[in-house]
This record gives C-alpha cells, structure tokens and sequence, in this order.
C-alpha cells in the first residue's frame, strides 16, 4: 500500500491505484461530458414496520420501475 491525504486524513491507497482505475474506468478524473451524466443508482424508501419479504420487496420495487 502506500499513503496519502484525502479530506484531512491519512489514508492507505493499494499499490498503483492509479493504473488500476485507469485499467477499469479510462480517463477515471475527468468527467464525462454533460449529456453523458446521468444518475446510476435508485433510491427506495422501505418501511421496515411492514414486514415485507425480500420477495415481496423485489416485486414492488419492479412496479415502481414500470410507473
């Protein structure tokens, strides 16, 4: 590993941390061009109070998706 300072702390980076984002990602610190930007995660609010199955979970996530 080796060390550095992110937001005011100290750190431990793998090893060539650069050549292995750049192995998966490309030009990983530049950001894609403004029409390219588009969210990648989806938020749900569950109520633990309910119950539900993990099933139960997945199938009305799914219907959420189809709205």
């Amino acid at each position: 590993y080796e060390e550095a300072t992110f937001e005011g702390i100290t750190v431990r980076l793998p090893k060539y941390y650069d050549a292995y984002l750049r192995h998966l990602y490309g030009e990983y610190m530049q950001l894609p061009p403004l029409e390219a930007r588009e969210p990648r995660h989806d938020h749900y609010y569950i109520n633990l109070n309910e119950g539900l199955t993990l099933d139960e979970v997945r199938l009305r996530m799914s219907k959420e998706n189809k709205l």
